[in-house]
């Protein structure tokens, strides 16, 4: 679809630069962060996908709690790499550490929270990742 070897470069070279001048919580720098972990991903890059992935779910939980939207995305991101990269039990983990805090968060019946037990018991059941989210 896109010439995703473009894409990468374009990436590297803006995350370089908006890592120079802003901190690494700037979200200018974690959205390009999260577009050059994407774009590995699409290259197959699943262990350079997953590290960017992982350092974003850090700088995020350093500067956000648990319960805000971009730390839980990051990390259901992550689980999906690692699921990918063949890691499953640490995507199992992680989701399940997302199901208890989103528990914790919001009502039991919530559409995020159920969503989130469904992706769960996916990657039991199938130790692949589910469809789109």
């Amino acid at each position: 679809m896109g010439d995703h070897g473009a894409a990468l470069d374009l990436y590297q070279r803006a995350f370089q630069r908006y890592s120079q001048v802003f901190p690494d919580d700037h979200p200018d720098v974690l959205s390009t962060q999260q577009g050059l972990a994407a774009t590995h991903e699409a290259l197959g890059n699943l262990e350079d996908a997953t590290q960017l992935q992982q350092r974003m779910l850090e700088v995020l939980g350093r500067s956000l709690p648990n319960e805000h939207p971009k730390v839980q995305s990051a990390r259901e991101v992550l689980a999906d790499l690692l699921v990918s990269s063949g890691k499953v039990e640490h995507a199992l983990e992680l989701l399940r550490d997302l199901v208890a805090v989103l528990s914790a968060a919001l009502t039991a019946d919530h559409p995020r929270v159920q969503r989130v037990k469904l992706h769960l018991a996916e990657v039991v059941e199938e130790g692949e990742p589910p469809g789109p989210r």
